[in-house]
């Protein structure tokens, strides 16, 4: 602590002391603390607006990939593949991008967190359909017209 920190608190504990009804102790804010601060916070509200529209732009792409693979999946034309593989490609390396520079910017000075972070989920997969159910439910209808 600093001298004028310590002869300053001195004084305030001071002039309460010797200041019976209390002290009412007031002051304008100055114009140039206020404009900084209003800076500040438009600048994060422009940011999340920003951080907004890429999240938007993501749902988009992954509904986009969805919708391709279970149209080729349900049509069963296969002809559309390499077209899924460079959208999931360039989803992947969007991903891994935004991971790193999120990594960076929590985990500075910290080298294995940000490994750590960095190879959480990065292994590139195609979704997989599960056809065990599509089977199960042809199975059942053929036992109950048995029945």
């Amino acid at each position: 602590m600093s001298l004028l920190q310590v002869v300053s608190k001195d004084l305030v504990r001071r002039v309460f002391e010797a200041v019976p009804d209390g002290l009412q102790v007031g002051g304008n804010v100055p114009y140039e603390y206020i404009r900084e601060t209003l800076d500040a916070i438009q600048e994060l509200e422009a940011k999340r607006a920003e951080d907004s529209k890429k999240m938007d732009c993501r749902m988009k792409e992954v509904r986009a990939i969805e919708a391709l693979s279970l149209n080729s999946c349900k049509t069963g034309n296969m002809t559309n593949l390499p077209a899924l593989d460079a959208l999931f490609d360039q989803s992947y390396r969007v991903s891994l991008r935004e991971r790193l520079q999120w990594a960076l910017r929590t985990e500075r000075g910290n080298e294995m967190a940000m490994i750590e972070k960095l190879c959480e989920h990065t292994e590139k997969e195609l979704p997989r359909i599960r056809e065990e159910k599509e089977e199960e439910e042809e199975e059942a209808p053929a036992v109950v017209a048995e029945a």
